[in-house]
């Protein structure tokens, strides 16, 4: 819904509701806020407007007490992805191993100075709080997989942190909308920070939670700008 639609409401309540934009591309325009049921009929009534849904939780998924820890050993899955058959101990991967290519990590942000990356992680933007860290740990093992020297698939790409999940592993779907919107215009050139892209650029997003049409049509916005993005399937019934 767009801030015309809000002013044709009358009412300065709705303005004062309202608490961040989204734009990415020509298909996903929107505005998250705090409206009482009266508003937010009103709102709905509007032509301008598509539908509205609520701003639920986005959580990390873990299987929590159930996993056995083994330390400093490769992936099994790494031979995996590379090996029709099951059982074996070697990854074959490009040579380029995802050199030239810009990964975004869209999670509870990435321990940067983490000896696997080699050098190659870096801040992006921060929604959540001050503290440029991963307290939770879930986006650095995220990063590892998408990038790490010895654990990940692309062992030469660069990492950014965007970090949209809080030291729970929590977030808003709001929230992480505004992580795609910022990671979507770093990569297409268009944003003012550090982390811009170079060349080809991917975002990964292993979250879970209800199903959003907002979060389904910025991501196909991001797609349809030529990003590949990946995000986790069957964390949520």
């Amino acid at each position: 819904l767009n801030r015309r639609v809000m002013r044709r409401s009358g009412s300065s309540k709705a303005m004062a509701g309202m608490q961040d934009k989204y734009s990415l591309g020509g298909i996903f325009r929107a505005y998250s806020g705090e409206f009482d049921d009266a508003m937010i009929k009103d709102i709905s009534g509007h032509s301008d407007v598509d539908y509205i849904e609520p701003d639920f939780v986005v959580r990390t998924s873990t299987n929590g007490t159930n996993l056995t820890r083994q330390d400093n050993v490769p992936s099994w899955g790494l031979a995996r992805v590379s090996s029709k058959q099951a059982g074996g101990t070697t990854y074959y991967y490009d040579s380029s191993a995802g050199k030239g290519v810009t990964a975004y990590v869209i999670d509870t942000g990435i321990d940067i100075n983490h000896e696997d990356f080699g050098g190659r992680a870096k801040w992006g933007k921060n929604f959540v709080d001050q503290m440029d860290e991963d307290c939770n740990g879930h986006g650095t093992h995220v990063a590892g997989t998408v990038g790490g020297t010895k654990y990940g698939l692309a062992k030469g790409v660069s990492l950014v942190a965007v970090k949209v999940l809080d030291c729970e592993g929590s977030g808003s779907n709001s929230g992480v909308i505004k992580g795609m919107e910022w990671a979507m215009r770093e990569a297409s050139g268009g944003g003012n920070g550090t982390a811009k892209a170079a060349g080809k650029a991917v975002m990964n997003m292993s979250l879970g939670g209800p199903r959003s049409q907002a979060s389904n049509q910025a991501a196909k916005a991001i797609s349809d700008a030529g990003i590949f993005m990946a995000v986790a399937a069957g964390n949520e019934n």
